[in-house]
């Protein structure tokens, strides 16, 4: 064991350097199943692992039970004893290589053209300072995104999430925590950054210019919880923030009332405990200019730090909110084998073994189904989904063996389409889809389940290409960009799309009042007098009504409507459309036409 120990002691050198706490094997401890770190267990845990033949996966299993009692086991002494509750500050987005802020590059900008950075680091610091008086929390983080937390930098570095995940697992800590502002797709916002409610100019996320009709408007902050933390205390901090904001009068989000479930990223999924918190939109004016508050921020930094304090009075019946420490009566609600359970549920399905996952499944639903302080409901959704994917690979796999390439190729698709539902079940889709492609020429690509690079994006604001100052020549047989706002008659609306001449205007006005299209089908039908199927001409007339919205209209040369869409948005391209009041180019306007006005 020579090796071992000079092995043990450089690595402790590094942690007492780095000051990053590990825990390093014991003397004695084996890859073989026979770990002497591993303690005393319930019988089901035990059992399971003691099942288990595989030494490594033994040892996996038995970090995963480890770690969990490490970090929430007997809470109360260790926190008697001088010890911490440790809480990851994931960075919110940050600076990237290239030297942009991601939420530049990633269409994360207020209205007023700043990166979300510049918010969520106000409301981080201000969270940070709460967390950090706290006697019973450690906070921990990369050192420069600290060091932004301090006040001593305004500039930190992006990561992802799987290296929050790591880095959290590195330091044991308690619980994974972001501050972050939300935003909408640049779709739905007034050139790309606004989000006003009306007949907008917006984009794409590829800088393509679009006319949209923008019908809401967000607001109101929201709680990402952790869909797969079944002791429920990731869901207690979403619902204890909204209360506390909701006594200052401060409204959540529409979107599951302002507590999400979310497994999306891989700290989510991965990680027992965590929460991002989106405290407003900064793509709405009238929050972007309330979240620049000193008073307002105070608050929601005040909000969160208060409902995570609550969430470990709730679930552990430990008061950490004054200088003394204090233990409440009643038992703790936070119960260690549904947590064990449940992340050994989720390291089976990395593994892809299907079984095992669905047996974990099974003791979770059956142990805390009927307690309101367990969040199970996703164990046994999970436990739907394996038993569909389980059969679907069974079947595949069987006809795949008959060489029915067809039939097998059908099960396959089935199972892959089932594991695209959560990122929990990236591996079976990934071996779902290689099987897959074994057989067939149509390859499945399949993609990474942490976050995206955001490099699609071509960067926000865009740059709106100008439209050339000599207008396009066109006749009546270009479709017009009919747009009738809120405040338009049929009559104003004329004369802002279309042309402003009284003789003109009254006609159309006269015309669309009275349009309608006129549609032939054919429907096929059975003739009992001639004994065989016949067609017959049907005409279906729709009279066309205008209401609040953007229509594509075409003219004849009588300037009535041949053909009639509303749609919500619509490519914003003068060569293709007309329309006076954008473009500057309808064929029914004066004849001087100048875009310089």
């Amino acid at each position: 064991m020579k090796n071992k120990k000079t092995f043990n002691l450089i690595i402790s050198i590094i942690i007492i350097i780095s000051g990053t706490k590990i825990i390093l094997p014991a003397e004695g401890s084996e890859q073989n199943g026979t770990d002497t770190r591993f303690s005393t267990q319930s019988p089901y845990i035990e059992k399971l692992i003691a099942s288990e033949k595989n030494g490594i996966r033994k040892n996996e299993l038995r970090d995963i039970v480890n770690y969990i009692d490490l970090t929430y086991s007997g809470l109360y002494s260790k926190l008697k004893n001088g010890g911490k509750i440790t809480i990851f500050f994931d960075p919110a987005h940050g600076m990237l290589k290239n030297g942009s802020w991601q939420g530049n590059v990633t269409w994360r900008q207020s209205t007023e053209g700043l990166p979300e950075e510049f918010y969520s680091l106000a409301l981080s610091r201000k969270l940070y300072s709460l967390l950090k008086d706290n006697k019973y929390i450690n906070v921990v983080s990369t050192d420069d995104y600290i060091n932004a937390l301090e006040g001593n930098s305004d500039i930190y570095n992006n990561i992802a999430f799987s290296n929050t995940l790591e880095l959290a697992k590195l330091s044991n800590s308690f619980m994974i925590i972001s501050s972050h502002l939300n935003n909408i797709a640049p779709v739905w916002k007034a050139d790309g950054v606004t989000n006003l409610p009306g007949i907008q100019i917006t984009c794409d996320k590829f800088g393509n210019q679009l006319l949209t009709e923008v019908k809401t408007t967000y607001k109101g902050y929201l709680t990402l919880y952790n869909k797969l933390d079944p002791s429920g205390f990731s869901y207690d901090v979403a619902v204890n923030f909204k209360a506390n904001m909701m006594k200052n009068n401060l409204s959540p989000n529409n979107w599951d009332y302002g507590a999400v479930a979310y497994d999306r990223f891989s700290f989510f999924y991965d990680f027992p405990i965590s929460i991002i918190f989106e405290s407003g939109f900064i793509s709405n004016p009238k929050e972007e200019a309330m979240l620049r508050s000193e008073s307002v921020q105070d608050t929601i930094a005040d909000s969160q730090y208060r409902a995570i304090l609550e969430a470990v009075q709730s679930k552990f019946r430990i008061d950490i909110s004054g200088n003394d420490l204090k233990k409440n009566s009643g038992y703790d609600k936070l119960s260690l084998d549904a947590l064990k359970i449940s992340r050994l549920t989720l390291h089976y399905i990395s593994k892809n073994e299907l079984q095992n996952a669905i047996n974990l499944c099974v003791k979770l639903e059956q142990e805390y189904k009927n307690s309101s302080d367990f969040k199970i409901a996703p164990y046994i959704e999970i436990k739907n989904d394996l038993l569909q994917i389980r059969n679907s690979l069974a079947a595949a796999r069987k006809y795949r063996k008959k060489k029915s390439f067809k039939t097998s190729r059908k099960y396959y698709l089935q199972a892959v389409n089932i594991s695209k539902k959560s990122p929990v079940y990236h591996s079976l889709k990934y071996h779902a889809a290689r099987e897959y492609n074994e057989i067939t020429s149509k390859k499945i690509k399949v993609r990474s389940s942490d976050e995206g690079s955001g490099s699609g994006y071509k960067g926000h604001p865009p740059t709106f290409q100008p439209m050339s100052i000599i207008t396009e020549k066109h006749n009546f047989n270009t479709p017009y960009i009919f747009v009738f706002d809120s405040n338009d008659t049929l009559q104003t609306a004329i004369e802002r799309s279309i042309t402003s001449d009284p003789v003109k205007v009254k006609k159309l006005t006269d015309n669309f009042r009275k349009a309608s299209i006129t549609k032939i089908k054919w429907k096929k039908y059975y003739s009992s007098k001639d004994k065989k199927y016949k067609w017959k001409k049907i005409t279906i007339v729709n009279k066309v009504s205008f209401s609040k919205g953007i229509y594509i209209i075409k003219l004849d040369k009588n300037m009535k409507i041949i053909s009639f869409e509303k749609v919500s948005r619509v490519s914003f391209n003068p060569r293709k459309y007309q329309n006076q009041l954008f473009f500057k180019n309808s064929y029914l306007a004066e004849k001087t036409k100048n875009r310089l006005i």
